[in-house]
Order: C-alpha cells, then sequence, then structure tokens
C-alpha cells in the first residue's frame, strides 16, 4: 500500500502539465501574439516571444522536470532511502513544479493584464525547502555510532627538515 500511494503521488504531480494548458487555452484569444516571457530582477520586460512559443516553452518545461521528477521519486523510493526521505523528495518537487506553474501563470497574468511578476517569496521559499530537504536527508542518514575504541596509533605530522625544505623553496619563488 505504501508503494501504491507513492505512485499515486507521483502521478498527481503531473496534474501540472493540463492545468499550464488550461491557464492559457483559457485565455488564448485575448493573448497578444507576442508575448513578454522574460523580465529582469525589478519585473521588467526584456524578452519576449510568440504566443504559441510561449505556449510550447510552458508545456516543454513542465514535462521535462515532470519527466525527470518522476524518474528521479520513483527510484529514490525503490532503493534503500524509501521513508521520509523520499516523501521529502517528493514534497520538494512539488514545490518546484507549482513553482513552475505559477511563474507560468504569472507570465500569463502579465500579457494579459499588464500585472507585474511577484516572485520575492517563491524565490526564497524553493532554497529554503532545499535546505530542509537536506536537513531531513542528513538526519535520516545517519548510521549507527561507531563503538568507543582506544586508537591503534598516533600519527605526528611534523618534521622539521620538511618545513625547512618548504621554507627555502617558498623563500627562493619570491
Amino acid at each position: 500500500m505504501k508503494s501504491k500511494s507513492f505512485q499515486i503521488a507521483i502521478a498527481l504531480m503531473w496534474l501540472a502539465l493540463p492545468l499550464t494548458a488550461l491557464r492559457y487555452w483559457s485565455v488564448w484569444g485575448q493573448l497578444p501574439l507576442r508575448m513578454a516571457t522574460h523580465f529582469d530582477a525589478s519585473g521588467h520586460a526584456n524578452g519576449w516571444m510568440s504566443r504559441d512559443a510561449s505556449f510550447q516553452f510552458a508545456i516543454g518545461l513542465a514535462v521535462f522536470t515532470l519527466a525527470i521528477f518522476s524518474v528521479i521519486a520513483y527510484v529514490m523510493h525503490r532503493s534503500r532511502t524509501a521513508g521520509v526521505v523520499s516523501w521529502a523528495m517528493l514534497g520538494f518537487f512539488y514545490l518546484v513544479t507549482g513553482f513552475i506553474y505559477y511563474v507560468n501563470s504569472q507570465v500569463v497574468d502579465y500579457n494579459l493584464v499588464g500585472h507585474p511578476l511577484h516572485l520575492d517569496v517563491a524565490i526564497v521559499l524553493i532554497p529554503g525547502a532545499a535546505l530542509i530537504f537536506t536537513a531531513i536527508y542528513l538526519g535520516v542518514q545517519r548510521g549507527k555510532v561507531l563503538p568507543a575504541a582506544s586508537p591503534i596509533s598516533d600519527e605526528v605530522h611534523r618534521s622539521m627538515f620538511w618545513a625547512a625544505f618548504m621554507a627555502v623553496i617558498v623563500l627562493l619563488e619570491l
């Protein structure tokens, strides 16, 4: 059952694809033939595509990321790291997929009514989620504590000869 629910969760992630297509198709006749699709840090348009190219790019990006995320999530869930880590990774993938849908939707809104893009919170969420996932991964992947034992030997990494030799080489290079 656990594996089946994970596979269903992977499949549900693909809903972003028809939702992206529906977002474009619902306003297709209202979109300009030349759409602003690239923006600078302050939200001003500085790159354009045709309406068809914008739609194809949005769908292509969604398919590409969803395919990669699905394969990684499936392989990770089948590996020895299954459990909390694979679900956390899937949650991260959902967040990134949602971000991509949100950006595509913001591009459509910009071209419909000129609303500026608001990506401030979303841009902070992705690195924050990556840090949380990393913490979960490192916390779960800790191995057993090594048994206490006395050292077999002590190494000494000090030699006056080598220190003097290196000092001479450095001085000669100056």
